[in-house]
């Protein structure tokens, strides 16, 4: 009987990615030695409907682009204050103003995003003002 890993189930997917980046409305004006770089900082994550992405409150720990699915904005008193969807990104404020995030964000359904780690994002931000 073959045995089954259910935490791998549960763990949402990261892994790195080859997408057509000029498709990106943010990475639209970027010129290929550019988006090359981009494109070596990025990994691609699934959610699953429910999942949170991360929490009003914690600690910035990323920069993510909406690829596929809907997610919501809800505010520290769980009211929806929008909902993003493709093309859409979240995220950048907490990481420029080095503050905890000031809403939590939930998949509304499966969704697909890039990420970009924090060190990584502002490394990018020097090197692709």
């Amino acid at each position: 009987m073959m045995a089954f890993n259910f935490l791998q189930l549960w763990k949402k997917t990261e892994r790195k990615t080859k997408l057509p980046f000029s498709d990106i409305p943010l990475f639209s004006s970027l010129g290929p030695a550019e988006l090359e770089l981009v494109e070596s900082h990025v990994r691609r994550v699934e959610y699953k409907k429910g999942d949170i992405v991360y929490r009003v409150g914690e600690k910035p720990e990323a920069f993510y682009i909406i690829l596929l699915g809907r997610f919501r904005v809800i505010s520290s008193k769980n009211e929806t204050l929008v909902i993003l969807s493709q093309g859409d990104y979240f995220g950048e404020s907490s990481i420029l103003l080095s503050r905890p995030h000031s809403a939590t964000v939930e998949a509304k359904n499966d969704g697909l995003v890039l990420k970009i780690d924090k060190k990584d994002f502002q490394n990018l931000l020097s090197e692709i003002p």
